[in-house]
């Protein structure tokens, strides 16, 4: 069945029920953390919902073997929903005037999402599960490295942080969503980030930091197993990746170089 709501849709096999915490995460963050984390609870359950937005592109080409969903996942484990963003609207960061035009079409679909999971579904509580890969690349001196077993937690409605020492560099959903449910009323709204080891593709050691956080704080407990089995997926996925870039690579060096003389 259909729910609209403004910008979005959301499509549900069974009645929506009431939540009070919502627990949000990127899926394709580098690393992995919080997916690993978010997958130790839920397994390789299909979600409850999907939310879709003509303002968030979707695939267009798809295939029968291994069919290729849409919209962002929603699950209820209890009385809490865990919103996984599958997409979200290239952001580039230079040039800024570019990246600014992100605000069109991620606005929308943030404000309307949180507005619906609190107004119809009576979501209180927000928290957003991140990591610190993104300091990797910006200046150390101000947004510091740290190591995977760190856990950093900002509250937005308090504007407070737990180590007053520190400074988060926050990507567009991990601001947006917190912001926007301080905005709107809720009574928590905080991200909490781990630490990122760069050299590692899959950071198991962050999620499993993460886990331990979600388990004591807001009681989703994960499944070693559920776990183990998606680090393995993931393992897979890398390593398939690797092994199609070496083809392209070899077919790239092997192919012909052009002749055709441009005036």
């Amino acid at each position: 069945m259909r729910t609209k709501y403004d910008t979005i849709d959301i499509y549900h096999d069974q009645p929506l029920p009431n939540i009070t915490k919502l627990l949000v995460y990127a899926e394709n963050e580098y690393g992995s953390a919080t997916a690993i984390a978010a997958k130790g609870i839920l397994g390789d359950r299909q979600p409850d919902a999907r939310i879709v937005t003509h303002l968030i592109t979707n695939t267009i080409f798809n295939q029968t073997i291994g069919f290729e969903d849409i919209g962002w996942e929603l699950y209820f484990e209890g009385d809490t929903g865990v919103l996984c963003l599958t997409n979200w609207p290239a952001t580039p960061i230079v040039p800024l005037e570019e990246a600014e035009r992100t605000w069109i079409y991620a606005y929308p679909p943030t404000r309307d999402t949180l507005l619906f999971l609190s107004e119809e579904l009576g979501v209180e509580r927000l928290t957003y599960m991140s990591s610190t890969t993104i300091h990797n690349v910006l200046d150390t001196d101000i947004f510091k490295s740290h190591k995977s077993t760190k856990l950093i937690l900002y509250d937005f409605i308090n504007e407070n942080i737990t180590h007053e020492d520190e400074a988060l560099f926050l990507a567009p959903p991990t601001w947006l969503f917190g912001h926007l449910s301080k905005l709107i009323g809720l009574t928590v709204s905080r991200v909490v980030m781990s630490g990122h080891n760069p050299d590692e593709k899959i950071d198991a050691l962050a999620g499993a930091t993460l886990s331990r956080w979600l388990e004591l704080v807001m009681d989703l407990k994960s499944n070693p197993t559920y776990a183990a089995e998606y680090i393995t997926e993931l393992e897979k996925r890398h390593s398939n990746n690797e092994i199609m870039a070496k083809k392209i690579s070899d077919m790239m060096s092997e192919s012909e170089p052009n002749q055709m003389l441009w005036g």
